[in-house]
């Protein structure tokens, strides 16, 4: 099996990272994956949804029915997410998730994944963040589409 991309999209602060941490979660929670490795700046499984530096920052990668799933929740600086592509890629994950902006203009991580990594990105789902100002349903839209994306994984896996 290739790299599958799947692409977590949003404006700035619509919770691309908190998906991906939730993503993350769902997985370790359901007890479907094992734990490969996890760089965080605390090393803590499951990631704490509510430490913004710890999920803007993560990688890991997980194991589910021996097939590997690369997550990556940096997906702001083009330069930064293409030196952590260009790791997760080296491992060949069956399936590769990463975070990115809506821009796609000039250096922005977008036009990087459409441009170094076409083929992957051309192939891949893009699922789009959820954003609202009401505070006490925030957490539940990530989780939402955080559900998708997980089963959408099984459904690759298969």
């Amino acid at each position: 099996m290739k790299t599958k991309l799947i692409a977590i999209r949003g404006n700035a602060n619509t919770g691309k990272s908190t998906v991906a941490a939730c993503v993350h979660n769902q997985l370790v929670e359901i007890q479907l994956a094992e734990i490969i490795s996890a760089k965080t700046k605390r090393e803590t499984i499951p990631l704490d949804k509510d430490n913004e530096h710890e999920i803007s920052c993560f990688s890991s990668t997980l194991k589910l029915n021996d097939k590997k799933i690369h997550i990556i929740s940096e997906g702001d600086i083009d330069d930064r997410l293409e030196e952590q592509m260009d790791s997760a890629l080296q491992g060949e994950p069956d399936i590769l998730v990463i975070c990115l902006r809506s821009a796609d203009r000039e250096g922005s991580s977008l036009r990087l994944v459409k441009d170094k990594y076409t083929e992957l990105y051309k192939d891949g789902i893009e699922v789009w963040t959820s954003f609202s100002t009401d505070e006490s349903i925030m957490l539940q839209l990530k989780q939402a589409i955080a559900i998708i994306i997980v089963n959408k994984i099984v459904e690759l896996l298969k």
